[in-house]
């Protein structure tokens, strides 16, 4: 309803794995603020490398998806140094990991693992549909729901 833009970049922030931004118009020329720069916390806990863009729930809460973060001892992911991805609200100021990917089982990820591109949806009820590109019954992703 402002005219303001959110996204996410891959690369930029403190450790080069990310931010979270917002565009705001002024007439001919827009201010840009960074509102989180991604694994600001050990093991990237708090998420890396959100390769898809966020989604806008209708109380203005802010959810999005990052390839990396929460560090699993073995995770099965493209990156274990840094574990499988998160997906994270940021309702005002106040940013928070909703779930951890590939957090129960890190053989077969039920949950899934590696959002890369994740497709985010939010339905009439809240529930946030993303995709996974690995985990799942035989491995190869998963279609997931969360529930708030």
């Amino acid at each position: 309803a402002q005219g303001r833009l959110y996204g996410t970049t891959l690369s930029g922030g403190g450790k080069d794995v990310g931010v979270l931004f917002r565009i705001t118009p002024h007439g001919q020329r827009a201010t840009e603020e960074v509102l989180r720069s991604f694994c600001v916390l050990a093991d990237c806990t708090d998420g890396a490398l959100p390769y898809a863009g966020v989604v806008i729930a209708s109380n203005g809460t802010i959810y999005g998806t990052t390839a990396a973060g929460n560090k699993y001892p073995g995770a099965n992911c493209f990156n274990a140094d840094v574990g499988c991805g998160t997906l994270f609200e940021l309702k005002g100021t106040t940013y928070k990991i909703l779930h951890d990917f590939c957090a129960t089982d890190v053989v077969s990820c039920p949950d899934g693992g590696q959002l890369l591109d994740s497709v985010l949806f939010i339905d009439q009820s809240g529930n946030i549909f993303g995709t996974a590109a690995m985990g799942g019954l035989r491995g190869h992703g998963t279609v997931w729901e969360y529930t708030p």
